[in-house]
């Protein structure tokens, strides 16, 4: 036998609603909150890995002939939203600077794209004193820079995506001298 409520209650009151529908308001705002979180994660997430697949294309495609490389803009061909720059730059690893070819600034500049800093020379290190860019020195490299730019997730604010690394110069062997 079914057992029928005593008199005067039935169902809920108006405020065990209000208190359940604060409840789950509160708990669907947080929900909305994470997905629009983990969207916006998953889009620059992509879009990184897209662009960082394009710069090593880039750097691969033009690693064979390094003046190829300097002050170039370009735009990708297979997808137009993602444009490029690529710089080529003089660097001296044992001091950790840019070596520019002027004779005003002694070789080396304090005013670069680049970051100033090396792990190979402690921060402080400068030009030592009476020394000059030695174009055939071991720790003379060329500096490579790609940043790739894209759409970011504000109409107005671009993304960036940058891969930097170093090339060994080119050093000629004079006739005779190789081994073998």
């Amino acid at each position: 036998p079914a057992r029928t409520p005593p008199a005067g209650v039935s169902g809920f009151t108006l405020l065990e609603v209000m208190a359940t529908l604060a409840i789950v308001a509160v708990a669907v705002t947080q929900m909305l909150i994470a997905r629009d979180q983990s969207f916006n994660m998953a889009y620059r997430s992509g879009h990184m890995l897209r662009a960082a697949n394009y710069a090593q294309e880039l750097l691969a495609s033009r690693l064979d002939d390094p003046e190829r490389l300097k002050d170039f803009l370009g735009e990708i061909d297979e997808d137009p939203t993602f444009r490029y720059s690529i710089s080529l730059e003089d660097y001296d690893l044992s001091t950790g600077r840019v070596i520019e070819e002027s004779e005003d600034s002694q070789g080396f500049s304090t005013d670069t794209k680049f970051k100033t800093g090396s792990a190979f020379a402690p921060a402080d290190a400068g030009v030592p004193a009476g020394s000059t860019a030695d174009a055939d020195s071991p720790h003379r490299v060329r500096r490579v820079k790609i940043t790739v730019f894209y759409e970011g997730l504000e109409e107005d604010k671009e993304s960036t995506y940058v891969l930097e690394g170093y090339v060994p110069r080119a050093t000629e062997v004079p006739p005779g001298t190789q081994g073998g």
